[in-house]
């Protein structure tokens, strides 16, 4: 109730100084500018998630893309440690297909793609259900 008021006042003061017709622009111009959520989210984030992170988050939302779908189906990216990002796969016949050179270095550049070959050099397969679905 007391903002109202104090508003009330204020706009009256702007009307007797602009006159009716400036008052609303004069009024606006005090206001702050409205900035989109997704602007101040990311700027947050960029504040005090770490940039490795992003992209391994990036990553990890773009996997069916990466990875194809069949493979996404099968495996998913879990950690990155010590520019090695660790891949779980759900079956241990199909981490012998994905740890084939040729298979291997395509998806490795694929994900090269989002992190910059300095972030992950290498991959690693490991058997799944190390971590919650």
């Amino acid at each position: 109730m007391k903002n109202k008021r104090c508003t009330k006042e204020i706009e009256a003061l702007l009307n007797q100084w602009y006159g009716k017709s400036a008052a609303p622009s004069e009024i606006n111009r005090y206001n702050p500018v409205p900035v989109s959520l997704a602007n101040v989210v990311e700027s947050v984030a960029a504040k005090v998630i770490p940039p490795w992170e992003l992209k391994i988050s990036e990553v990890k939302e773009n996997w069916e893309n990466v990875a194809g779908k069949e493979n996404a189906r099968r495996c998913k990216p879990v950690s990155l440690n010590d520019h090695v990002l660790y891949i779980e796969v759900m079956h241990p016949m199909y981490r012998m297909v994905l740890d084939t050179p040729k298979i291997k270095q395509q998806l490795l550049e694929r994900i090269q793609q989002i992190t910059g070959k300095d972030l992950c050099q290498e991959l690693k397969f490991i058997i799944g259900g190390r971590t919650p679905r």
